[in-house]
């Protein structure tokens, strides 16, 4: 997906939006999975106010 194109689901949501662009093909999980834990591991441990998870 271009990141412009990833960069507009940010109009459908009222909440904040915060776009990573990780390099990679169609197998960047497997290739940057120590980045990609390392966010998830990041954003988790400080969600935003008012926000389930």
């Amino acid at each position: 997906m271009p990141v412009d194109e990833a960069a507009a689901w940010e109009e459908h949501t009222t909440g904040p939006a915060e776009l990573h662009v990780l390099p990679g093909g169609h197998f960047f999980l497997v290739q940057q999975s120590a980045g990609v834990i390392e966010l998830l591991e990041r954003e988790l441990a400080d969600p935003p106010h008012g926000v389930a998870l």
